[in-house]
C-alpha cells in the first residue's frame, strides 16, 4: 500500500494510520536524524506502534512533510 501510495495512486493513507502516530513519527524521525531503517523507529516507541504503522506514516510525511 505504501509503494502504491508512493507511485501515486489516490490511497488515503489515514484510513490505516491515524494523525496521532504519523505526528510521534514525525517527532522521532527527527530525533532519531532520520533513519531509513524501521528498526530505530520501533524501538524508539517501544514496540508500541507496530512497523506497518510507522512505514506508512513514514510513506505519509515523504508526501506530506
Amino acid at each position: 500500500m505504501a509503494k502504491l501510495f508512493e507511485e501515486g495512486e489516490a490511497i488515503d493513507l489515514k484510513q490505516w494510520v491515524d494523525l496521532s502516530t504519523i505526528k510521534q513519527v514525525k517527532i522521532a524521525k527527527q530525533a532519531l536524524n532520520n533513519p531509513e531503517q524501521l528498526r530505530p523507529y520501533f524501538d524508539f516507541f517501544e514496540g508500541k506502534i507496530p512497523y506497518a504503522q510507522i512505514r506508512l506514516a513514514l510513506t505519509y510525511l515523504k508526501i506530506n512533510p
